[in-house]
């Protein structure tokens, strides 16, 4: 009862608002029809009120943006307010809601369409109908005014935007009607009733994909878009984000680049429609590299950095296209190299780019690849392989040998089409293995993992891996301290550099397959411990390649020894170096100054101090 008794209280108030405001509004209101755009309604409402010119109730809403109806389609929500008033709207509408809210991310280029956000150029200036529709329903669809779509989704029939009479377009400055002709429209005759002229149905064959599409943005589709399986991927993008990469994806099937400004062809929105219900089959399909201008398609790769979509999509996309090149390059990999060398180090020309940029290069490289160049690419474009790289400290590459060897199972997503997997008993992830060593504080007898290992050995993916299986193993003692927000290199602790020494000396051999491929200035600097300004100086004087191999770090470290390097060999032999950067440069060992860094010669170190640089 009470709920009754509100109700009438507010509809009285309404009332009550309305006679006051006689003069300032339309006398006979209207409400929202199902499927219309306050725009529709307005139209709708003027003609109702026997006006011939609807710029009637943008006076009486006092509107300063809306130059014509026709720009009624987004603004600023007091302005939207005015007119709802002037039409005699109830603002508790549910219908009216979203009008009265600023919908975050409009502007110039975006504008609200019934709670999302649509590219301005997609809404139509021009008015827009469907004769038969128009018979059926009397009511002007907002879904009409999406120019991006040429027919009415619900009776299949193209849309007329223009007099069959006159063969002028339809706008919304003159009104005699929602079903007439507002050109050709006379006081002595009658205007041209678009009813009288159906229009051909447009030509659909994947009706379930053009639903989608359409069923993203039709205001009337709440129910249908309930039921809707989308992938788990799309579900969080929102409907405006997914509209946008629809029309977009559809634009690139066609040479004229339609969807900006014109309508799009009917096959072009089942092709966008259908990859998107069969996310990802379908979109890997028509992103698999050469596949442009294959069998009618268009070359939608160019979508990965098209501004007009959300971030959030333009990275799906990329994830998808990187595995898409990954297949391509992974069925080019020379199966018999899997277990070999390369017969000399892998140059490149230029400087090393984003690992998709190295994909897309051996997709285009004629006859097969090295197993190890597949294996650095994929892991180079893979997100979650860098990150498990920073998280230990080591370069990318040698995350092969450390996979090979069962230490880091998470990398089978990347890794499993190119390289076996590891063995029942061993995939247990190397983070997993050393739980057991850890501890709540630093011993004073613990040195820290990567100092003692670099002032040691040459240190690859081999290396590194020898060092973690001895460690949980328990035949050398360590410890790890996750706490130290540290690589995991630098935050575990050894407490037998000799041990370490014999671990980095053992094995037949030292070399890795990964050696004989380029590193970035990025992978350089993890590995030497060292910031990439440092590496680039070292490039500029031509004391390394522009994109070296971990066989050239290793010639580099038998040739030369960074400062914290000399003193963490004298320490591990017993020599103490308090003022280590005097004596040295008093010596007269053969040195290289670059910016703030001094590289010494490590002959000259060993040789002066009598050490014995272990491994090398």
């Amino acid at each position: 009862m009470s709920e009754l008794m509100e109700h009438h209280d507010v509809e009285v108030a309404h009332a009550v608002d309305r006679a006051t405001s006689i003069g300032r509004v339309l006398a006979l209101p209207v409400d929202l029809e199902a499927g219309e755009h306050l725009r529709d309604a307005a139209f709708r409402a003027v003609s109702r009120n026997g006006f011939s010119n609807s710029g009637v109730v943008l006076k009486l809403a006092k509107s300063k943006s809306f130059k014509s109806l026709a720009a009624v389609h987004g603004g600023a929500a007091d302005e939207i307010g005015r007119l709802i008033d002037v039409l005699g709207i109830r603002k508790d509408a549910d219908a009216v809601k979203g009008f009265l809210t600023d919908t975050p991310g409009c502007g110039r280029d975006w504008v609200e369409f019934f709670g999302i956000n649509l590219r301005r150029r997609h809404v139509a200036s021009r008015r827009r109908v469907s004769p038969t529709s128009l018979r059926k329903h009397g009511t002007q669809k907002a879904m009409w005014s999406l120019q991006p779509l040429g027919f009415d989704v619900a009776t299949k029939e193209e849309l007329l935007d223009h007099c069959p009479v006159c063969q002028r377009g339809l706008g919304w400055c003159k009104n005699f009607g929602i079903n007439f002709c507002d050109r050709c429209g006379r006081p002595e005759q009658a205007a041209v009733d678009l009813r009288d002229f159906p229009q051909p149905l447009a030509d659909i064959q994947d009706e379930a994909a053009v639903q989608l599409i359409a069923d993203l943005v039709d205001p009337e589709a709440a129910d249908r878009r309930s039921k809707l399986q989308l992938h788990p991927e799309l579900t969080q993008l929102g409907r405006g984000a997914l509209f946008q990469f629809a029309v977009q994806m559809a634009g690139r099937f066609e040479s004229s680049g339609a969807g900006w400004g014109g309508c799009l062809q009917v096959r072009s929105i089942e092709r966008a429609g259908r990859a998107i219900l069969e996310w990802p089959t379908s979109l890997e399909n028509l992103l698999a590299p050469n596949k442009a201008g294959q069998d009618g398609e268009g070359d939608i790769s160019g979508l990965c950095s098209d501004q007009t979509l959300s971030p959030e999509l333009r990275c799906l996309l990329k994830g998808r296209k990187d595995k898409c090149l990954g297949r391509v390059v992974v069925e080019k990999v020379d199966r018999s190299t899997s277990s070999s060398n390369p017969s000399a180090p892998i140059r490149q020309i230029g400087p090393m780019k984003h690992g998709r940029i190295e994909l897309r290069r051996l997709n285009e490289r004629a006859g097969q690849i090295h197993a190890v160049e597949a294996a650095v690419a994929l892991l180079r474009c893979s997100p979650q392989a860098r990150s498990i790289a920073n998280g230990i400290g080591v370069p990318v590459p040698h995350l092969i040998d450390l996979f090979d060897e069962g230490l880091l199972p998470e990398l089978i997503p990347v890794l499993g089409p190119l390289k076996t997997a590891p063995a029942p008993g061993q995939g247990v992830s190397v983070f997993k293995q050393l739980e057991p060593n850890q501890r709540t504080s630093i011993s004073r007898d613990g040195l820290p993992l990567f100092d003692l290992a670099f002032a040691l050995g040459s240190l690859n993916g081999k290396q590194w891996n020898r060092i973690f299986r001895a460690i949980v193993t328990r035949a050398m003692k360590a410890i790890w301290i996750p706490a130290l927000d540290l690589p995991l290199v630098q935050s575990v602790f050894i407490f037998d550099p000799d041990a370490l020494a014999q671990v980095l000396s053992s094995g037949a051999t030292t070399r890795s397959h990964a050696d004989f491929v380029p590193l970035s200035q990025g992978d350089v600097a993890t590995a030497f411990g060292r910031s990439r300004t440092t590496v680039r100086n070292l490039v500029r004087n031509d004391l390394l390649p522009p994109n070296p191999t971990g066989i050239d770090v290793a010639e580099f470290r038998k040739n030369w020894m960074f400062l914290s390097e000399v003193r963490d060999l004298a320490s591990l032999h017993g020599i103490a170096l308090p003022n280590a950067p005097k004596l040295l440069a008093a010596s007269s060992l053969a040195r290289i100054s670059i910016g703030d860094t001094t590289i010494w010669s490590r002959v000259g170190v060993q040789e002066h101090f009598g050490l014995d640089s272990g491994s090398f």
